[in-house]
């Protein structure tokens, strides 16, 4: 049998055999990427003497040595060094590597803001310079690396968090920037986010060998395709001297603070700071893209030591192994190593332990063969976490430079090594070591004090071909460009100055070299220069001219504006001919020969001549002829078009002028390049024939000046051209031309003949138009490819418009060229590029834009008898230099890498301390905790303490994060412990400013002590953004003489045991303000005296409060004075406080009658004038009847939307959504108006039930429209109509009282949403439907001119009355009269209002009462076991009060908004035969919090309620005297978070109206805020105050604060009611407003309500209880400046807030400059708002920083909220965002994106 292989079984041979070598090759394959080299294509470094690599080589060759001394601004070395490595606390050596500036920082380059910066700790600040210098280095740009898969790798040492721990060691010093601030792994995280790589990005911490780990992880990264590109290093910093004792204690540290490797002084090492990292790619890949390749990394290798003599002990099997190791992965010999630059820290166990090691690895020493030992430590100190890359970057400056450096500090060699029979040397001066021949390589080791080892085989890169690359193929005079960019005006400057000196230092090779790599290889940022020439002298005589400040032809200067505009080609017509005009560039540019070449044919059958030849000729002999010039302009213009689009300079829109816009045409698509060279040849010919006959001026007149002033000439003359507003040509018969000149000129008008003698544009052209439209029949215009604008029309124009008869106009018609310039530019066109071969209407469109406020750039392609290529170079230039992208690969060829200078930093201090630099780094905590830090001072008389305090950490905060008050007693502690400080126990004449509001945050307080020749003074000192304030004062006497006693009447009270002296002084100084019988708060002002007499203890039991009370001075009744003292439970005096002088509060001093004002209703202007900013689609939503469609008709078609059920918000936005994206013409809506008519009028005889479900319904449904208008950010208004809701005029009976729910509503809407609230408006109620719906929409649509705009406005026939808060008429009280044959009703009694009123009723006679409240009581028989602090029992006592004061009371638990079962229990009390209720106080209420965006159903239904279906109930009880609706302040001056709460009350009062129009008794209340009785704070703000566990003082400070509104006392607040109760008032306000106050923080009642009070305030603006210098709110400022100002002072007050928020100051933040750009983050954008909404005293959207993303907008917004914009045209340009039809977020969309996503969204808009 034969065994040849069959065919089948040979072809599955050869099968398998090809499997096999595909399989093989992909091993081959795998196993190559493994061990692919890496190479490393960049480096920088800032390490002890070096700045960079550059200047490392330098000392590192020459021998230089970087340590010194410990500086000051580290550590105070003299305190601290103790040679004795035990001495605890100490340092045992002076020195150290230390960089200098540390604490500088280019924060604004990285769009890190000032405050954040102030967190960041300084590694993560230098590593972000060092890395953007190797990105620069390697020849990265940002903007080619963004969104890459670019690894980050950063070693750093665990005990580098020196800055963490000073921040720790000052909690106050915390921010919520500190937790990124000082993470380790932020310092590769920062650099992945701020440059978006999204490849592995990780910290290494393996102690001293972190760096080269990080390295070594980058290698096997890139090998295994993880990661195409990496950044690798490490850094250290050293602030905190703690981690130099624990290495004094291990001994570690020299003494003689030197590292000596292998040298027998070797006494330890001295620690070193610093940052270096490695640009890493693989080398295949570093080839392909042209890097230059400093070296290649060929393997690497990390191991641990395991378990060796101790933790920290190195290893030397380890050692071996891990060098073994990466020389194996590297593919290289032990033998091929020329140097190794060893961990070599200079201790005596190391060293020898690590030559061992090397000596094992490297062998005997083979003939002539050395390896060369270094160690940088020697020269910089051990970096640590830096320390490897360190080593990597000397050892590739060695290879670079063919040199190795000499070993510094090297005398001898360490007696425990030997290196006898090794190839190992230490050099001790600079040895050779030049390339060729073998590869020279090298091996870098770091090792780790806990084990980690690493080591490195890194080798010169391979033979670069430099002919190969080198671009042979550029000519010497290739033209030169160079593009030079930065971050700011400064760096720009520097780095100008940088390349001068670089390029002159260059040949002109090298600046090709120099200018590619800087287009192509640097990132561009938005200050940019370009300067062009042909030589070198050229560029460095042009960078001269522009540091000088001087214009250069050569230099263009400018600012990327992001988003500037679009780029438009402008074709102008015939004139800007020269001869030779376009021969330099067709011998340079191929693109435009050979355009030129196709014009030419394609133009040939129609011309005798060689376009080529007229181009070229230096004469011009044929340039004179129209025939020959239009043709040969029309072909330069489209040769320039593609010499343009070659280098990628492609336009948005095109415009042609005259002749002009047949190239226009053809590059806009529109024409063939056949038909457009028919139309200029046919053209150009027809005009031949009237050559001679006519004539063409320029004149300085506009359009309409032009026209008049050729009256008389209309047969003869015609304006032929518009360029501008202030340029027109005119064309006609020569001498009509001549004539009208002279005319003009004699007028003083400029005129110039333009060099032509045909009259285009006139009427003599008539005679060809039928010829040139017959002859142009053939050409087949096409779909534009671009926009065309017309100069015929003046609009844009496509193929059905470019007909024969089109071009006919255009040769007859005036050119329109201003208009369609202007048209451009109101579309967004802002950068032009004129084609021609000089410029002609530069000019003009300069000035277009200069009318239009727009900034932009006009430039020229060519000039006469200017050099062509450079030229177009230089325009290119202009454009990029003002912001225009440029494809630098179309403009330089590829080139070597240059080393180019590095970017110059903009480095700022970012320090923890105060700005004013004083204070030193603190380290531990101060000697007291609350003086603070004593502070350094040069004057020796001076002692100044600072601290930074929260009112939390001395345990006195009252629990609101947004305001508190800093007490007396702390102040009084702070000059206590300040006088123990200077060795006194007492001080004297104590004067206390009024208590410090301050917000939640640490508040700087300092301290300071002037000692005199009398004695010392102290002074206390609040410091922040807003100034310094002085809180206190004192004086420590040379003799502390004791202050006489004051008189008797002793009264003591007990102090809790638990209580500090702080705590026991404010519990002292509250008694005293409590204990006088005087009507009203006592403040202290001053104390004569304070003596300490015994330390503080620590009591076993209370201590005692003595206060002994003077008699009240008659002749100041409203002070008062006292003596304190606190004694311990033994009897001594701890502290006595003698002669405590206490005031009586301006509050207590103000008559009741002042607090009181009613609403009123006032004739107003009519309303006569078109809203300036008028409507332009309306949506009225309505009930059912005609009311509503009666409406739409008046508003001329408006949208009707029915509710019944509650609108449904979707489909009210979606329908937002729809009117707002278009119009019926598919423009965009200018304005929405809303407006929600509250029609028809209540049954006759409704239930109470059916009437709050109808409110519910109401109030729900405009809740959902105001909210989704807020979250659709439309330009719409909210207006809110209801009928006879108010009396307004006399004979008013408020039929339709029952919508007063809605006028709370709204103004709480205003409050919150004031760019959409519209306002009230209460139509008559006896006017027909279609009456009223006239009269409604005149008001919508009108406005008052002169008057403001009026929020709440009354129709009453044809008058139009205004509603104003005006001092009520009241007369003195009368007793109540209630007599024993009725009862009295409080609902809501057992709250601390309704107790006060109840006690109150009872004193004044009323014996039977009824008490409603929610929660049942327990049964009486059980009340002795009720705990009396609990709720019930504190009811309970309530109960036992008032029958103890003699009256018989009900009570009942009952829901007073359930109607059936409070009718029931009224029922059921008339049944047990109680006499009847003849007066009812409503005082119950459900308060609620939530903003009107997010209020539900069920909190409407809960706040509405208990108001509607109580009053309406109560109401109709038959033998009522008096009933008292306690409504709130809420209803008329609403607050954020209370709509249903406002809309509840406001039914009462519109309730209360209706009853006293009917002669019916009552009175509805709007309360501010109370002093329930025993300090028990009341009302629905107060409650909350009242939960955090305020005071009434201080809830009352917190609220003049925040909202103008001030507290008064349970006394004053009854004393109002009675007066009330008597009068004919159906509404009133009791409150105490700071009017002028309430102006500043909440500025949109202004126009309202108050607007009377705050014009009859006399006193001084924002007297608020705070010692803080006056403050002027943005609202104030605006309403106080002119109109003219407005825009400057709102942007100087928005640029402040922002500069708070960033903590940057104010003249560096660029109006312009989006936030995002600044540091802005999604933190910082709430806080913006936040303090936006404080200045203005309303609620602003979440996404404020989003719609207005800088400062200029933002302002513009503020003006326009405010209403002190400009022209309504001009504040909707300004303030309404576009419509953008293309997909993508819109601001309507921002509410649901994550932070990081609205983030992004800002960002994006910013200039990144």
């Amino acid at each position: 049998m034969s065994n040849a292989p069959t065919p089948e079984t040979s072809a599955q041979l050869l099968r398998a055999l090809t499997s096999l070598k595909e399989m093989r090759g992909r091993l081959e394959a795998v196993e190559a990427a493994r061990r692919e080299p890496i190479a490393i294509i960049g480096m920088g470094c800032r390490l002890p003497g070096a700045a960079n690599p550059g200047e490392l080589w330098q000392l590192l060759r020459s021998g230089g040595d970087a340590i010194t001394e410990t500086p000051a601004d580290r550590w105070d070395v003299d305190s601290l060094f103790d040679a004795a490595p035990d001495a605890p606390g100490k340092v045992s050596t002076r020195w150290g590597g230390f960089l200098a500036g540390i604490d500088r920082f280019d924060a604004g380059f990285f769009g890190i803001s000032p405050r954040e910066a102030v967190q960041m700790d300084p590694q993560q600040r230098l590593l972000l310079e060092v890395a953007w210098e190797t990105l620069e280095d390697g020849g990265q740009s940002v903007e080619q690396l963004a969104g890459t898969d670019t690894g980050v790798f950063i070693g750093a040492h665990s005990h580098s968090d020196d800055y963490y721990q000073m921040q720790a060691a000052d909690p106050a010093a915390l921010d919520l920037y500190s937790g990124t601030g000082t993470s380790h792994s932020v310092l590769s995280g920062r650099l992945s986010y701020l440059l978006d790589l999204h490849g592995p990005s990780l910290a290494v911490d393996t102690a001293c060998s972190s760096s080269l780990v990080a390295v070594h992880l980058a290698v096997q990264s890139l090998r295994s395709g993880e990661c195409s590109l990496a950044l690798a290093g490490g850094v250290n910093v050293m602030l905190d001297p703690t981690f130099t004792m624990v290495a004094s204690r291990m001994r570690m540290m020299s003494p003689t603070g030197r590292c000596r490797p292998f040298d027998a002084a070797g006494d330890g090492f001295v620690r070193s700071e610093g940052c270096a990292t490695v640009l890493l790619k693989r080398l295949s890949d570093a080839q392909a893209d042209g890097d230059r390749v400093l070296a290649v990394i060929k393997g690497s290798a990390v191991d641990q030591d395991g378990r060796s003599n101790g933790l920290t002990a190195p290893n030397s099997l380890s050692q071996q192994a891990v060098i073994s190791a990466a020389l194996a992965d590297a593919g290289v010999p032990p033998s091929a190593i020329d140097v190794v630059e060893a961990h070599g820290t200079g201790t005596p166990l190391g060293d020898p332990i690590e030559v061992e090691a090397l000596a094992a690895v490297f062998g005997s020493a083979a003939a002539g063969r050395t390896i060369a030992l270094g160690s940088v430590k020697a020269n910089i100190g051990h970096t640590e976490g830096a320390s490897g890359v360190a080593a990597l970057i000397k050892t590739v400056l060695s290879l670079r430079a063919g040199e190795v450096a000499p070993m510094v500090h090297f005398r001898s060699l360490n007696p425990h090594i030997s290196l006898a029979g090794t190839p190992l040397l230490v050099p001790t001066e600079v040895m050779p070591w030049p390339s060729g021949g073998d590869q020279r390589c090298a091996g870098v080791s770091s090792f780790g004090w806990s084990g980690t080892n690493a080591h490195v085989v890194v080798s010169e890169p391979p033979t670069f071909d430099r002919a190969a690359a080198d671009p042979a193929t550029v000519a010497l005079e290739q033209v030169l460009l160079l593009p030079i960019s930065a971050r700011s005006a400064a760096a720009l400057h520097d780095l100008a100055m940088a390349y001068c000196d670089l390029l002159g230092a260059s040949t002109h090779a090298e600046a090709i070299d120099i200018c590619a790599t800087a287009a192509l290889r640097r990132s561009h940022h938005d200050h940019r220069l370009v300067v062009t020439g042909r030589s070198v002298d050229d560029l460095v005589e042009a960078l001269h001219a522009h540091l000088r400040g001087q214009e250069h032809r050569g230099a263009a200067a400018g600012v990327d504006r992001h988003g500037a505009g679009m780029l438009v080609f402008v074709f102008p017509g015939q004139g800007s001919q020269w001869p030779s005009m376009a021969r330099d560039l067709m011998a340079a540019e191929p693109v435009f020969r050979s355009t030129l070449d196709r014009c030419q044919e394609a133009m040939a059958p129609f011309v005798d001549w060689s376009l080529i030849d007229v181009l070229s000729d230096a004469a011009g002999a044929r340039l004179d002829q129209i025939d020959v010039v239009q043709p040969a302009l029309f072909a330069l213009q489209v040769a320039l078009a593609a010499l343009w689009q070659s280098r990628g300079i492609a336009p948005d829109a095109v415009v042609g002028h005259s002749m002009g816009e047949v190239a226009a045409a053809h590059v806009a698509g529109i024409l063939s390049l056949d038909d457009a060279a028919r139309i200029i040849c046919v053209r150009s010919r027809l005009l031949r024939t009237l050559s001679g006959r006519g004539a063409m001026a320029v004149v300085d007149l506009d359009v309409e000046s032009a026209q008049r002033a050729i009256a008389g000439f209309d047969d003869r003359v015609s304006v032929a051209v518009s360029n501008s507003r202030a340029s027109t040509v005119l064309s006609g018969d020569p001498d009509a031309i001549d004539e009208l000149m002279a005319r003009l000129e004699s007028a003083g008008t400029f005129c110039r003949r333009v060099n032509v003698d045909v009259a285009s544009h006139s009427p003599q052209v008539d005679v060809v138009l039928d010829e040139l439209v017959a002859r142009l029949a053939p050409i087949r215009p096409r779909r534009a490819t671009m926009p065309m604008m017309s100069t015929v029309t003046g609009g844009l124009v496509d193929r059905e418009e470019l007909d024969a008869g089109y071009w006919a106009a255009n040769l007859r018609r005036p050119v329109r060229f201003s208009d369609a310039v202007e048209a451009l530019v109101a579309e967004g066109h802002t950068r032009f590029v004129e084609l021609s071969p000089h410029p002609l209407l530069v000019g003009a469109a300069r000035e277009a834009l200069d009318l239009a406020g727009c900034e932009g750039v006009v430039v020229a392609s060519l000039r006469r008898d200017a050099d062509g290529p450079v030229g177009m170079l230089a325009a290119l230039g202009e454009l990029y230099a003002n912001g225009h992208a440029v494809q630098w690969a179309r403009v330089h060829l590829p080139a070597r890498p240059a080393d180019l200078p590095a970017y110059p930093w903009q480095r700022e201090r970012h320090w923890l301390e105060e700005a004013d630099g004083r204070h030193a780094v603190r380290h531990g905590a101060p000697a007291d905790s609350l003086l603070g830090w004593r502070l350094p001072i040069a004057d020796a008389a001076v002692q100044v303490w600072e601290n930074r305090l929260t009112l939390r950490e001395v345990g006195l905060a009252t629990g609101n994060d947004d305001v508190d008050v800093f007490p007396h007693s702390l102040l009084i502690e702070l000059l206590l412990r300040a006088a123990a400080a200077l060795d006194s126990s007492s001080i004297r004449d104590v004067h206390l400013a009024p208590p410090l509001v301050m917000s939640g945050a640490a508040t700087t307080i300092q301290v300071a002590a002037h000692v005199g020749h009398d004695g010392t003074q102290l002074t206390v000192h609040a410091t922040g953004h807003d100034g310094r304030v002085r809180l206190a004062e004192a004086s420590i006497p040379l003799r502390a003489d004791a202050v006489a006693p004051i008189g008797a009447r002793p009264t003591e009270r007990e102090v809790p045991v638990t209580v500090d002296r702080v705590g026991a002084l404010e519990m002292c100084l509250g008694n005293a303000t409590r204990a006088t019988d005087a009507s009203g708060s006592l403040a202290v002002v001053a104390i004569g005296g304070i003596d300490v007499r015994a330390a503080w203890p620590t009591p076993a039991r209370p201590l005692v409060c003595r206060l002994l009370l003077a008699d009240a001075d008659p002749q100041h009744a409203t002070t008062h004075t006292a003596d304190l003292e606190l004694i311990d439970g033994n009897g001594s005096v701890l502290i006595r406080a003698s002669h405590v002088v206490l005031q009586l509060d301006d509050l207590a001093r103000a008559p009741i009658e002042e607090w009181i004002n009613a609403i009123a209703w006032r004739p107003a202007t009519p309303a006569t004038a078109p809203r300036p900013d008028p409507v332009s689609r309306w949506i009225v939503i309505a009930g059912e009847g005609a009311d509503g469609e009666r409406l739409c008709e008046a508003l001329g078609g408006a949208v009707m939307v029915r509710f019944g059920d509650p609108v449904a918000v979707d489909e009210v936005a979606n329908l937002l959504g729809r009117l707002d994206a278009t119009t019926e013409d598919g423009a965009g809506s200018d304005h929405l108006g809303v407006v929600f008519l509250a029609s028809g009028l209540p049954d006759l005889d409704p239930t109470a039930t059916s009437t709050a479900a109808v409110q519910v319904e109401k109030v729900t449904s405009v809740l959902h429209v105001a909210a989704a208008l807020d979250r659709l950010h439309a330009r719409a208004t909210l207006w809110i109509a209801t009928r006879g809701t108010h009396c307004a005029v006399a004979g008013d009976r408020a039929p339709g009282f029952a919508d007063g729910t809605l006028w709370g509503l709204g103004r709480a809407i205003g409050e919150e949403m004031p760019g959409v609230w519209g306002g009230c408006i209460d139509i008559d109620p006896g006017a027909s439907s279609q009456g009223a719906a006239a009269a409604l929409a005149h008001e919508l649509t009108h406005l008052a001119e002169g008057a403001p705009i009026e929020g709440e406005v009354a129709l009453r026939g044809s008058e139009r009355l205004v509603a104003r808060l005006v001092p009520a008429a009241v007369s003195r009280s009368q007793p109540l009269r209630l007599g024993s044959d009725c009862t009295v009703l409080v609902s809501g009694g057992f709250g601390a209002v309704g107790h006060t009123v109840a006690r109150w009723l009872v004193g004044e006679g009323v014996r039977r009462i009824v008490l409603l409240g929610r929660t049942e009581l327990p049964p009486r028989a059980r009340w002795a076991q009720v705990d009396p602090d609990s709720p019930a029992g504190r009811r309970v006592d309530i109960v036992r009060e008032l029958e103890a004061l003699g009256a018989a009371v009900h009570i009942a638990a009952v829901d007073v908004g359930d109607e059936a079962a409070l009718c029931a229990f009224l029922d059921g009390f008339r049944a047990e035969g109680w006499p009847p209720i003849r007066a009812v106080f409503h005082a119950a209420a459900q308060f609620g919090g939530d903003l009107v965006a997010g209020v539900s159903g069920e909190a409407i239904r809960a706040q509405l309620l208990p108001k509607l279906v109580g009053a309406w109930t109560f109401q109709q009880l038959p033998e009522l005297e008096h009933l008292v609706l306690f409504s709130s302040l809420a209803a008329v001056l609403p607050m954020a978070g209370q709509s249903a709460y406002a809309a509840g009350n406001a039914f009462l009062d519109s309730l209360a109206g209706h009853r006293v129009a009917e002669g019916l008794p009552a009175v509805s209340i709007n309360w501010g805020f109370w002093e329930g009785s025993d300090d028990a704070v009341t009302g629905e703000v107060g409650q909350r105050r009242l939960e955090e566990g305020r005071t009434f003082k201080e809830t009352a400070n917190a609220l003049a604060a925040q909202h103008g509104i001030r507290g008064f006392r349970a006394d004053q607040g009854l004393e109002a009611m009675r007066l009330l109760m008597f009068s004919d008032t159906p509404q009133a306000v009791v409150a105490s407003v700071d009017w002028n106050a309430l102006r500043a923080l909440r500025v949109e009642i202004v126009a309202g309500l108050a607007t009377d009070r705050i014009a009859a305030a006399s006193r001084s603006l924002s007297e608020l209880p705070s010692t803080a210098p006056e403050h002027r709110s943005l609202a104030q400022m605006l309403a106080e400046a002119s109109v003219g100002d407005r825009p400057e002072v709102a942007e100087a007050a928005v640029r402040r807030i922002v500069g708070r928020v960033l903590k940057l100051p104010e003249d560096r933040i660029d109006s312009t400059t989006p936030l995002g750009s600044l540091g802005f983050d999604s933190l910082m954008s709430i806080e913006l708002q936040h303090k936006v909404e404080r200045e203005l005293g309303m609620k602003l959207s979440a996404t404020l920083a989003w719609n207005y993303p800088s400062v200029r907008e933002l302002a513009a917004f503020v003006l326009d909220l405010l209403g002190h914009a400009g022209a309504p045209a001009e504040r909707s340009a300004a303030m309404t965002p576009p419509v953008d039809s293309s997909p993508g977020p819109l601001a309507s969309e921002v509410d649901n994106l994550s932070e990081d996503e609205a983030l992004a969204a800002l960002l994006g808009r910013g200039a990144r």
